[in-house]
């Protein structure tokens, strides 16, 4: 992948960035060198260096662009207000998803990587956006209990375990040969975390 240089500062920044995302995809961050970066983007090893200090500071920047992207995706979705908070939780999970298809290569490397491989900086944003996150899920798991569309349980637990299925559900999909079909649907995910595969009887 090549992408068409562009000489204004800012947009070429992004494309910068949007090669790094590209190689990352394909190479692995251990695996990647700038020169790579620099041939993904068309542009030269120095003009990285007007940009960014080393490899750290480029996927940190990355990375910083992502969890923005996806910030204000979640942000600007329209009419969660007019929403049950059971039906805010599938809304903000569909558009999730959406988005991380859009950065397939990139989520399919952060899942299957610890966050210190991407060095301490960056390891420790991933690790800040990870704990918003799920505190963010919480509040709309602690929502949906007090409105008893779900039973008593820890929020924090529930957004872990939310999570937990639906990157499953992205990864196995990302996985798969093309035109294989993943036999977890989003209607599948959302049916075993709201009601689980277990048979307990209730007095």
């Amino acid at each position: 992948m090549t992408i068409q240089r562009i000489d204004n500062p800012e947009i070429r920044k992004k494309q910068i960035l949007l090669a790094a995302e590209a190689a990352l995809g394909e190479k692995g961050f251990h695996n990647i060198l700038l020169d790579d970066v620099a041939r993904y983007a068309n542009v030269s090893k120095g003009t990285l260096y007007l940009y960014f200090q080393d490899k750290d500071d480029l996927f940190d920047a990355l990375f910083q662009s992502i969890a923005s992207d996806i910030n204000a995706r979640m942000a600007s979705l329209p009419d969660l207000g007019t929403l049950s908070p059971i039906q805010q939780l599938r809304r903000i999970t569909e558009e999730q998803l959406v988005f991380f298809r859009e950065h397939k290569e990139f989520f399919s490397q952060i899942s299957l990587t610890k966050p210190e491989i991407y060095g301490k900086r960056t390891g420790g944003a991933l690790r800040l956006h990870f704990a918003k996150y799920v505190r963010f899920l919480a509040e709309k798991i602690r929502a949906a209990v007090q409105s008893g569309e779900l039973r008593e349980h820890d929020p924090n637990l529930g957004a872990l375990m939310l999570m937990a299925l639906f990157r499953m559900f992205f990864l196995e999909a990302s996985l798969l040969e093309p035109g294989v079909s993943a036999p977890l649907t989003l209607e599948t995910a959302w049916d075993f975390f709201l009601r689980g595969v277990g048979r307990e009887k209730r007095p």
